[in-house]
Order: structure tokens, then sequence, then C-alpha cells
């Protein structure tokens, strides 16, 4: 099975990067990513090199959850007291990655957004099936889906709202103008017309938001580095997904640097999974640079192996999709969302107004490599980029 090493200790500190939100401008959002992935890939090297001369420790990160499990049961997170209410709150939860209306460990492609939703909720004193319903409807990866579910959790008078993902938020801006919608996960809520700004979004929607566009040019970057020879890489997209229209645009701008060619392939829908590898196949690129299109873990699977058998090294734009057997993957840190969900779920049940909560965009961001993958392809990852990975999966 696979397992997870990271870095930590005194003098190898996990390869990450907080970055202190300042509000700006639209037009301002752009260089300030870029600073601050520059920024991160900066102190990775820093970290790296301390971390080569010694003092690092390698922690298994299985090991490192059951420790940080067990503390958590021991001491009780001092929880702040919800709003009393004579009935439970009742938040509707519209995402395409999720499965079905039950809301469990398997709802999601991974475990973590469930855990995160969870603990979350406890940390603000709420407890869901208990002092809050959540009522989820889960799109599977059908987009066209989006609008019928986040009607049926508008007809159920729901108090909140909480979307992951653009086209989810989308949707439920679309069916309601009234209700609070709380969005995590969505590319760029100004440029998609959600919002009127981060410091003010105005209307019924805040939350948070997604990496923007320089964070796939960084993926590329990465992918070029792991791999020198590249020459052509493939890019799987959601043709009706606004962020990921952009963020390939983003990449086929820096390409001729890199000394590579872009080819785009569409992918909206699970059934178009299929025909995505057959044009895959037809291409032949040297790497594959896939974005979090709606094709659902099952699929993602398939792409993995597929990857492998043809021996293409792809980088994904989320940690979720390497750890299925991809080779690598660059992306914020988004799972923490929702959690941080929360934070505006519980200040809107106590009478905020969504126009007056500012949106915040990711704090921080990660690269993971599949060495078990990178093995299977032949592949040597230069050893710079090993030490400044913060998760390798063996």
């Amino acid at each position: 099975p696979n397992s997870m090493v990271e870095r930590t200790g005194p003098e190898c500190r996990p390869l990450t990067m907080s970055v202190g939100r300042t509000i700006l401008a639209a037009g301002e959002i752009g260089a300030q990513t870029r600073f601050a992935l520059d920024r991160r890939l900066a102190e990775d090297r820093r970290g790296a090199q301390r971390a080569h001369g010694g003092g690092g420790v390698m922690i298994r990160s299985g090991v490192l959850a059951a420790v940080l499990a067990s503390s958590l049961l021991a001491t009780p997170l001092a929880a702040e007291t919800p709003p009393t209410r004579g009935t439970p709150a009742r938040i509707g939860m519209l995402s395409v990655y999720a499965r079905g209306n039950v809301l469990g460990p398997n709802a999601f492609p991974t475990v973590v957004p469930y855990e995160k939703l969870l603990q979350g909720a406890q940390e603000r004193g709420y407890f869901i099936g208990q002092t809050v319903v959540l009522e989820l409807r889960g799109g599977e990866g059908r987009v066209e889906q989006l609008d019928a579910l986040a009607a049926d959790l508008v007809q159920r008078n729901v108090d909140v709202l909480l979307t992951d993902g653009t086209l989810a938020t989308q949707a439920a801006q679309r069916a309601t103008r009234t209700i609070p919608i709380v969005m995590i996960r969505a590319g760029d809520p100004i440029a998609d017309r959600l919002i009127a700004s981060l410091a003010r979004p105005g209307g019924n929607i805040t939350g948070v938001a997604a990496a923007g566009p320089e964070s796939a040019q960084k993926a590329l970057q990465l992918l070029k580095e792991a791999v020198p020879q590249i020459a052509v890489v493939g890019v799987w997209l959601d043709s009706g997904n606004p962020a990921q229209q952009r963020a390939t645009a983003a990449v086929e701008t820096i390409s001729p640097q890199l000394g590579v060619r872009v080819a785009r392939i569409g992918v909206a829908a699970p059934q178009e999974t299929e025909h995505a590898l057959r044009a895959t196949t037809r291409l032949r690129p040297d790497a594959l640079l896939v974005n979090a299109v709606p094709i659902g873990r099952d699929n993602f699977r398939r792409l993995a192996d597929f990857a492998l058998k043809q021996r293409i090294p792809t980088m994904a734009t989320s940690r979720a999709i390497a750890e299925l057997g991809v080779l690598m993957s660059f992306a914020a840190d988004d799972r923490d969302q929702f959690r941080q969900a929360w934070e505006y779920i519980d200040k809107i049940l106590r009478g905020a107004r969504p126009a007056d909560l500012p949106v915040q965009d990711p704090t921080k961001f990660e690269t993971v490599i599949n060495l078990k993958t990178a093995k299977t392809l032949g592949l040597t990852i230069p050893q710079s980029l090993l030490l400044r990975a913060d998760h390798l999966i063996e």
C-alpha cells in the first residue's frame, strides 16, 4: 500500500507557505499570487538546504495522524457556543465532486473533506445530525444536474448554502439571491461575477476562493523540472469551467519559455473520460497536466492506470489525484477550506451578512510526488525537487 512521508522537525519544518492576506483590487490579485508562489519555492529551497544538512526527521503521516487524533480526543477543543435556536440550523451543501445525498466518509473522492466538515462544525460548537442538519447534494461529476440540485436545496428552506467549486456556486447563485451562500474552492469569484470584491463581496455570497491561474503555471514549471525532456504536454480541462479555462490560458502563455507545446483535451463529465483517453492516445504527449475535471474518483484512477501503462508523467492540480497514482501534484491545500467554511456559516447564523464578510484566498500551497509511480515510469526525480516536496508517496 502507498504510504506518505512528511518532513518535520526543528530544523526541517513542513515545506508549506502561509501568506498573510491583504485585500487587493481585482487587478492586483495576479501579482500578489505570483509573489506568494515565488516566495513559496524560494522558501522551499532554503528549507531543503537545511534538511539536507541534517536535523530532519521523517514521519509517516499515518503515525502523525494517529498522534494528532489521540491528542484531540484526550483534550477537548474549546468549542464556541452556537447561537440558541428553537430547531437545528439547516445547511445545504452542493458539490459536483460529491456522490449522492448522504454525508459520510465515502461522499467525496477522499475522506478528508468529510473529516474537515466534522472538525469545523465541532470547533464552532455544532454537531452534524444533532445541533445542525447538513443536507448534501452531490452531482457525481454531472455538471448538468447542479441547477436541479441547487433548486432542491432552496425549496427545503435551508438557512445557509455551502457550495464546493465554481460551478456549484454559480448554480446556487442562479437558484437564490436571498439565502446566504458560503463558497469554497471557487476559482476567481470576481471574474465569474459571484462577488463584487474580496473586501466587500456584496450580494449573498462569501467564502474562500481557490488558487488562481498562477498556480497552474507553477505546476507546469515543476513538471518540466521533474522531467526536463518533455516537449508536448496535454492539458485535461473542463471547457465549461471558467477557472480551468483561465488556468490553461495562463499555462499556454508561459509554455514557450519552457520549450513546451500545450494541447488542450476537453473532458466535462464522467462519460467523456473514454473520449479524453482516446484523444490523449492520438496526441501521444510527453506529459499530462490534469485539472480537477468532474469525472469522479473511479475515472481518475482509470487515468492514473492509463498514464502508467502509456508511460506518461502526469502532473495534477489536486493532491487527491496524485494519491490515486499519477506522478505528482502542485496545488493550494484546499482541503482545509471545508473546515474554514464553518467560520462563515457560524457568523451568518449569528446574524452577519455575507455581503460584509471578506472573501479569503488560499494561504498554503504544497507539492506531492509519488515515488512509487516515478519508479514504475523509470524516472529519477531531481534531488533538489525531492527535498522541496511537502509529501512523498512511497
